[in-house]
């Protein structure tokens, strides 16, 4: 799976076992969302959650982590 620095924009994988690089935390994660934490146009983090479902993720949970990752960047400018 390409990074998300070099990507720079929300991940969605509905099924990591199709992702030839993809390197899991544990051996039951089957799907995962990476949103990135912005600051002063940088990458400083992300928001990584991984599911043992397939699909866990869609576009309202896409939507909803996106709002969190924006409210802690804002926090951290300050």
């Amino acid at each position: 799976m390409e990074g998300l620095s070099q990507k720079k924009n929300t991940i969605i994988v509905d099924d990591v076992t199709k992702e030839d690089n993809y390197l899991a935390c544990s051996f039951e994660t089957k799907s995962e969302i990476v949103v990135p934490i912005w600051v002063h146009g940088e990458i400083i983090g992300e928001i990584d959650i991984d599911s043992d479902d397939l699909r866990a993720f869609d576009e309202e949970d896409k939507r909803f982590l996106e709002k969190v990752a924006e409210i802690i960047g804002r926090k951290l400018k300050k």
